[in-house]
């Protein structure tokens, strides 16, 4: 096993699909199928059984964002401003759907 730092790892996947989204975590944006708006901030979810959603922290979510709006409308400033825990499901590089509850 190779050992590096996430940083470098970063580094080297430059213009791919593979994005940094945290401190811990590196996400193939090819395979989200959801971004979750929640209380404390965003989440990625990978749409496979027993994978808990990966959180998108704050110095990676613009990043993140701008990944997602490329791709679907962006969200309105009434939905930005909702009610925290809505779930706002944006079309993604592997699907999805617009909605919100």
């Amino acid at each position: 096993m190779v050992r590096s730092r996430l940083k470098t790892v970063e580094e080297s996947f430059l213009g791919t699909d593979l994005v940094r989204c945290h401190r811990k975590f590196i996400v193939n944006m090819s395979k989200v199928k959801v971004l979750r708006r929640r209380r404390d901030g965003y989440e990625l979810d990978l749409g496979v059984v027993g994978l808990h959603p990966i959180p998108v922290s704050k110095t990676y979510m613009d990043r993140i964002l701008s990944r997602f709006s490329a791709l679907s409308p962006a969200p309105s400033a009434a939905q930005a401003a909702g009610a925290l825990d809505d779930e706002l499901v944006l079309e993604g590089p592997s699907g999805g759907k617009k909605v919100k509850d």
